[in-house]
């Protein structure tokens, strides 16, 4: 879902093709030249939280490192910059809404046998 996001985004295929590491260290260079506002970021943060920029890229880059191990049509997607892989971001698509669908349906069956 994370490469569809980029292949639906004006920013995410601005650049050249997708790469993980290179997410990773443009956050980082982002953070030395002081680019993000601690203040904006504050807001996303729990009242009793400080911003601590380091450990939120650390954290990001942890919580997406799957974003490495990219598949044939995601590594497509991710490198389309023109939005020619249209059928292919469509199949992709597909998949995640039917891998939702079962989720789902596995969450309530589940929550009806609890229920018993």
């Amino acid at each position: 879902m994370a490469i569809l996001k980029v292949w639906e985004s004006p920013e995410g295929r601005s650049f050249e093709p997708f790469s993980f590491d290179t997410f990773v260290r443009r956050m980082k260079q982002r953070i030395d030249e002081g680019r993000y506002e601690e203040g904006d970021l504050k807001g996303l943060l729990r009242r009793q939280e400080n911003v601590d920029l380091k450990r939120m890229v650390a954290d990001v880059s942890e919580t997406y490192s799957f974003l490495k191990n990219l598949t044939a049509d995601e590594r497509a997607l991710s490198a389309d910059q023109h939005k020619k892989e249209g059928a292919r971001y469509e199949a992709c698509r597909d998949a995640v809404r039917e891998m939702d669908a079962v989720q789902e349906e596995s969450a309530s069956t589940e929550a009806k046998t609890m229920s018993i």
